[in-house]
């Protein structure tokens, strides 16, 4: 494994912005997901600029 480019500080950036803003969507995701019957499931992930 090669070093991390990025500093601590964006680090708490990125773990802030998935917490607060990722991880909310998720979970309503995931509860739509269930009160549609699906709890086997499968997501990929794609990045966009932004």
């Amino acid at each position: 494994m090669g070093k991390s480019t990025t500093s601590p500080c964006q680090n708490q950036e990125i773990i802030d912005l998935v917490e607060n803003s990722v991880n909310p969507r998720l979970q309503q995701l995931k509860n739509k997901l269930i009160s549609m019957g699906l709890r086997d499931y499968d997501i990929e992930w794609t990045v966009q600029n932004n």
